[in-house]
């Protein structure tokens, strides 16, 4: 982050370019900030609050932060009509001053300098350029949930594809993965098609050390395919993930077993 060096004495020759350098070394952390989530190209991210309810024709806005346009703003709590026939409602940047900036200048001139941007809900006949609808913005909670589940899953070692598919053309999106939660928690996603001539005592993967239960865990769950059928699931120490006595065709959801916690 950038800094002015303010320990020189002497009379700092303070001026405008100054104050541009600490306001772009601001808004420059908070992007650096924002960046973490992968926000850029998201038209408008709530960060916090901005929860919409509507009764009686108008609705009601929490107060918030949300990320919009590069940026991070204040939402006030407002309110507004709610949208009739084509009319859209959108996110837009509201510019106003605070009179406490005014001031005279050199030149005997005066500006106002205090801006205060804020982000609030219109409504209009179209949309206009550089707004987003409403019902086009994202939560942070949905985005750091999509990046959890992009960076922290991890496939189970191979081989991870079954008969069904083929091997080695299983479904990126059904291929077996664990990942651990910083409270301890395991959970496991993926599906494993059973087939008849399979062993009735089938280890369809391996967790690694770390991620392996402090004592042998049974499941009873139930087969993915239109015929329901119960079948048993075994997670050992060892960390083999077994399926038990099986038999005919079944389709195993890693999912249908419970998140389950590596600590004694």
């Amino acid at each position: 982050m950038n800094l002015i060096n303010n320990s020189y004495t002497g009379g700092f020759p303070f001026t405008q370019n100054d104050l541009q350098w600490i306001q772009s070394s601001v808004l420059g952390a908070i992007k650096g900030l924002i960046s973490a989530y992968n926000l850029e190209g998201d038209p408008a991210v709530i960060l916090t609050g901005c929860e919409r309810s509507s009764a009686f024709g108008t609705t009601t806005v929490t107060e918030g932060f949300i990320f919009f346009e590069g940026c991070v703003y204040p939402v006030p709590s407002h309110s507004y009509s709610d949208p009739t026939g084509g009319d859209i409602a959108f996110w837009q940047v509201v510019l106003t001053t605070d009179p406490i900036g005014d001031k005279v200048f050199q030149d005997s001139s005066t500006h106002s300098t205090y801006e205060v941007r804020e982000v609030r809900v219109s409504v209009a006949g179209s949309l206009p350029t550089g707004c987003t609808n409403v019902e086009d913005a994202i939560n942070i909670g949905d985005r750091i949930r999509e990046i959890a589940d992009t960076k922290s899953w991890t496939l189970f070692a191979s081989p991870n594809s079954d008969a069904f598919y083929g091997t080695g053309a299983t479904p990126d999106a059904v291929k077996r993965r664990y990942f651990k939660t910083l409270d301890g928690m395991v959970h496991l996603k993926g599906e494993y098609f059973f087939e008849e001539d399979d062993p009735t005592v089938l280890t369809i993967g391996t967790l690694p050390l770390g991620f392996r239960p402090p004592h042998q865990m049974d499941f009873v769950v139930l087969s993915g395919l239109s015929s329901p059928v119960f079948f048993n699931v075994r997670v050992q120490t060892n960390g083999d993930l077994k399926i038990m006595n099986a038999e005919g065709y079944l389709l195993f959801k890693l999912h249908s077993i419970p998140p389950f916690s590596v600590k004694s």
